[in-house]
């Protein structure tokens, strides 16, 4: 995999990367809600007045799996952080280097899994909230209460290598007046989204991961593939879907833009419903709602 990266990179820096990455234009504090997807799992949630980060990294999680595509935003960039939110502590989605530049620069509030927020503590970090699954958040921004939701999610954890599933994954929603953001972090597919749409009965969006999905038989325990994703977001009844955790790194062997080509070619039965949108976000691409 780690060669099929490399050949993969050297493909994109002769001009194919330009298909998925469009030039960043997103504002300090717009007016609408708006979503912007840097890249991987790393999105950029702009609601309330607040700007939330999910799952930050603008690097590489290691030399066996260099980036593909640059961030969509630069951390330069970026408007200053308010909330990031962490599913769980894979280097992948939990970025050390990205979270000290984060805690330098904004001092953000951390919300993380539960038996996360020793690690944070350690990094001198101590704007750190824990949760386990269905606890939540609440925070005054102009004059509503911007609510976080810790989910469940079907993964796994690990930040050393004896020390798997000592810490807590999930998902998060996003809740201001009448909207609700879905972000499901990393997981394989389970009856926990019927779960969740019981309790957020209305979801304006659910950005789901989509890869990496080959080889099946080691993939599917833990992550989604294209059909998994539909069947989520049908269960969720969301209205518009992003599909996430894809092209920007080699984690299986459907590198790159094969996953979303895939889910592309389900665009009809995904907007089958009238209000059903698939929103198929370059990198530095925003979805804004109305």
């Amino acid at each position: 995999m780690f060669f099929q990266a490399v050949l993969l990179r050297k493909k994109l820096s002769r001009g194919d990367k330009t298909r998925w990455q469009v030039v960043s234009k997103v504002e300090p504090n717009p007016i609408k809600t708006t979503i912007t997807w840097v890249g991987h799992a790393t999105v950029l949630v702009q609601v309330g007045g607040k700007n939330i980060l999910t799952d930050p990294i603008f690097g590489a999680p290691s030399f066996l799996f260099p980036r593909i595509s640059p961030p969509g935003i630069s951390f330069e960039n970026l408007p200053k952080i308010d909330f990031v939110l962490i599913s769980h502590n894979h280097r992948d989605h939990t970025d050390k280097k990205s979270i000290l530049d984060l805690q330098k620069r904004d001092a953000p509030k951390f919300l993380v899994p539960e038996g996360d927020k020793a690690w944070f503590n350690k990094l001198g970090i101590d704007s750190v909230e824990e949760f386990i699954w269905w606890e939540s958040s609440i925070h005054k921004v102009l004059q509503e209460s911007l609510k976080f939701t810790f989910l469940p999610a079907k993964h796994w954890s690990q930040r050393a290598l004896f020390k798997r599933n000592m810490s807590l994954w999930g998902s998060w929603m996003i809740s201001l007046k009448d909207q609700n953001i879905y972000f499901g972090g990393d997981s394989a597919y389970d009856q926990y989204f019927l779960q969740i749409a019981k309790e957020f009965p209305k979801i304006d969006v659910a950005m789901l991961s989509i890869a990496p999905c080959e080889p099946s038989k080691w993939m599917k325990d833990s992550h989604m593939d294209p059909e998994d994703a539909i069947k989520a977001f049908g269960e969720l009844n969301a209205k518009h879907l992003i599909p996430i955790h894809w092209g920007t790194f080699c984690f299986g062997t459907d590198c790159f833009d094969y996953p979303v080509l895939t889910l592309d070619k389900e665009r009809e039965s995904i907007e089958s419903g009238a209000d059903k949108q698939l929103n198929i976000l370059r990198v530095g691409e925003s979805l804004i709602l109305k």
